[in-house]
């Protein structure tokens, strides 16, 4: 492995580190065409399964880091939500490994593209936290979603989390982020285990294991506490308007990138 090549891990790492503790995503939608368009040779489904064994590490730092200053850690939303998570994870990365790159390409740029939409379109929602109402049945339908879209595009899942959840009214703006990662590291550890079984299809780089690379989930790891720290800062005071607008360009741009993959590979 080159010293080039481990430097742009780092600095994968680190930006997917600032997205998942400023946006309370997962760094997915960065990782997974970071490792498809910079390690020579790597198909996207060992990129996704890679990017969900980097984002089990990077969502429990994050995870902490957000949430040790609340008395109320909110363990009973996020285990409701991560309840349905983890079954549909698992099960949706088996189906995801009988299609097509190219469709898996599409499924991924559709998804962002969808997301950028809504958020383009979406009104700001302040839930406060006496606002704040618990609904199992709401948390849990959230996790089954969550769980299908994190394993089937190689993501956290906060895309579908933090909106979802703001929308029902089950966390408050100032836990969000927080709650967020609390539920992608069991939703991205059953789904990476199921990548980590899956037959092996890249072999360019060592410590490739079934459909992941460890070496580069660890080096991605690394790169980003540098930048879960800055993030945890940024969340602090970024208001909603312009959280918006970075996460539409931010998306547009992946959805961009995705959708030429999948047309010309």
């Amino acid at each position: 492995m080159s010293i080039l090549l481990i430097i742009g891990m780092l600095l994968v790492g680190a930006a997917a580190g600032v997205s998942s503790a400023a946006l309370g995503i997962g760094g997915g939608i960065i990782m997974v065409p970071a490792f498809v368009q910079f390690v020579p040779g790597m198909e996207l489904h060992t990129a996704k399964g890679t990017s969900l064994l980097a984002i089990v590490f990077i969502a429990a730092m994050n995870a902490w880091r957000l949430n040790r200053d609340f008395d109320d850690k909110g363990w009973a939303t996020a285990a409701t939500i991560a309840a349905g998570a983890v079954v549909s994870a698992y099960a949706a990365s088996w189906v995801s490994f009988h299609l097509s790159a190219a469709t898996l390409a599409l499924i991924f740029a559709g998804l962002v593209a969808f997301t950028a939409a809504r958020l383009f379109a979406s009104r700001q929602r302040r839930v406060r936290e006496e606002d704040v109402r618990p609904n199992k049945a709401y948390a849990l339908g959230i996790g089954v979603v969550d769980g299908s879209v994190s394993a089937s595009a190689g993501v956290g899942g906060g895309i579908i989390v933090v909106p979802l959840s703001l929308s029902a009214g089950i966390v408050s703006n100032a836990r969000v982020s927080g709650l967020s990662n609390m539920v992608m590291v069991p939703t991205a550890t059953a789904a990476a285990i199921a990548h980590l079984q899956a037959p092996q299809l890249f072999t360019g780089l060592p410590g490739t294991v079934g459909q992941a690379n460890v070496t580069l989930a660890l080096l991605a790891v690394v790169g980003a506490q540098a930048g879960s720290l800055l993030g945890a800062r940024i969340n602090r005071i970024l208001t909603f308007r312009v959280r918006r607008v970075v996460l539409v360009i931010l998306l547009a741009l992946v959805a961009t990138r995705m959708l030429l993959l999948a047309l010309h590979g």
